[in-house]
């Protein structure tokens, strides 16, 4: 009997072990150990920021103008030098066909100047007219501690022209920091947002369709930090994946 119990015993510890609820990775992007967890299958398009060196190689740069980014094995990218109050740098790589949706863990913040005149978020970009949909997140206030959320768009991100949000300026309930994630299927845009990047804890923050707003559709998937004032910001990006 006892040898039975213990061979039936042996067996659950298998069955148990190679259950995806206690694998280290179900998929590429998704963890059962918390979403900062590094998938075990990686996309090519995906950073997860522990490199020696920023990585130039998956990575352009657009209206850089003075702007760096810091990386040096630090575990995440920061945008730093962000002064320039006409343009939006960014870093950016070409997206795939859709349907894709893109992730990325971030925080923002900087030397507050005004409600709304720095922020830092992940965006869709025309390349042929320079259009940009914008997920991001930014002070509401001027001491830097309350922020808001919203998709905002901007007709030109080399001016920095014609901008208007289209979804949000709504209180951001997570300080400075939060898991922002885009994507498309068809002719839809979807823009994502969550406290914890826990996978059923994201709610959509709007959907638009492509020419909503883009004369044909993005073309490139980008992270940015901003500012509309003579004003410093950052923004530090943990990780970014491909999460579909």
């Amino acid at each position: 009997m006892k040898t039975f119990v213990g061979l039936l015993a042996a067996i659950l510890a298998v069955v148990l072990a190679q259950s995806p609820r206690n694998a280290t990775s179900l998929s590429a992007g998704e963890t059962t150990h918390g979403p900062d967890v590094p998938p075990v299958a990686a996309n090519a398009m995906d950073d997860e920021f522990n490199d020696s060196a920023f990585n130039s190689s998956k990575w352009t740069w657009v209206n850089q103008n003075g702007s760096s980014v810091s990386e040096t094995g630090k575990g995440y990218l920061e945008f730093v030098g962000v002064t320039q109050v006409s343009t939006t740098p960014a870093i950016f790589q070409a997206l795939p066909s859709p349907p894709y949706k893109f992730t990325t863990h971030l925080a923002c913040g900087g030397a507050e100047a005004g409600a709304g005149s720095l922020g830092c978020g992940i965006e869709l970009r025309e390349s042929a007219t320079n259009k940009i949909e914008l997920l991001n997140i930014y002070p509401n206030g001027s001491n830097g501690t309350t922020f808001n959320t919203s998709v905002y768009t901007l007709t030109s991100d080399v001016v920095h022209s014609g901008g208007a949000v289209v979804f949000g300026d709504v209180t951001w309930p997570c300080g400075n920091a939060g898991y922002f994630r885009v994507g498309r299927s068809g002719s839809s845009l979807t823009f994502e947002v969550s406290c914890d990047g826990a996978p059923d804890s994201f709610w959509n923050l709007g959907t638009s369709a492509l020419t909503d707003h883009f004369t044909t559709a993005p073309d490139q998937i980008a992270i940015e930090a901003d500012t509309v004032v003579s004003d410093s910001a950052y923004g530090i990006f943990y990780w970014f994946r491909r999460t579909t």
